[in-house]
């Protein structure tokens, strides 16, 4: 399968996602249910548009397709999929635990399969020690997000705090701290420089 084939197939993926999304509004039967509805509804769809960017700015970074950053890919889509059900569940019931809990876990394990794509292209040895200290940071914050997702089961609010840490990846994004991608040759080994 080529780099280009497996970007059509997420980018596929990550549209119908957001399509289903969009579907699961429906009409309110008091005021007040609009407020929470059109809440998650909208972090939800802004966590999903993050998430599509940070994963296109990992996947930018993998030199070859090896078996294990394809796994990789197809796990942080597999997350990215239960996000509309995470977000139904929210939206119907915003101080249950279980809508909460499952976003957060879905965004902590979105994470961690992230990380995984990430060092399944290139062996964190071989970057920058700033490169290096992004992934800990990475890692560290896949692990929050974990975290709070358990925690969410004693306070829905820790769930939701969770999404919140969608700033902090924004700055360790590893597109911004590991420069462009290197280009590769037609075998999937780097061009020579020129």
């Amino acid at each position: 399968m080529t780099r280009h084939r497996l970007e059509l197939i997420s980018d596929g993926l990550l549209g119908f996602v957001l399509i289903l999304l969009a579907l699961d509004l429906r009409p309110p039967q008091a005021l007040s249910d609009v407020d929470a509805q059109f809440a998650v509804h909208a972090g939800a769809f802004a966590l999903v548009c993050f998430l599509w960017m940070a994963l296109h700015d990992t996947f930018a970074l993998v030199e070859d397709l090896r078996p294990r950053s394809l796994f990789f890919k197809v796990l942080a889509l597999c997350w990215l999929t239960l996000m509309p059900f995470a977000a139904r569940l929210a939206a119907q019931h915003p101080l249950d635990p279980l809508g909460p809990s499952l976003l957060a876990a879905c965004y902590g394990l979105f994470t961690a399969s992230n990380l995984g794509l990430r060092l399944a292209s290139r062996h964190p040895l071989d970057e920058p020690p700033a490169v290096r200290r992004s992934l800990w940071l990475y890692g560290a914050l896949a692990l929050l997000r974990l975290a709070l997702a358990a925690l969410a089961w004693i306070s829905p609010w820790f769930g939701y705090a969770a999404l919140a840490t969608v700033a902090a990846g924004v700055f360790l994004s590893p597109r911004r701290t590991a420069g462009p991608a290197l280009p590769s040759g037609p075998e999937g080994q780097r061009a020579p420089s020129t």
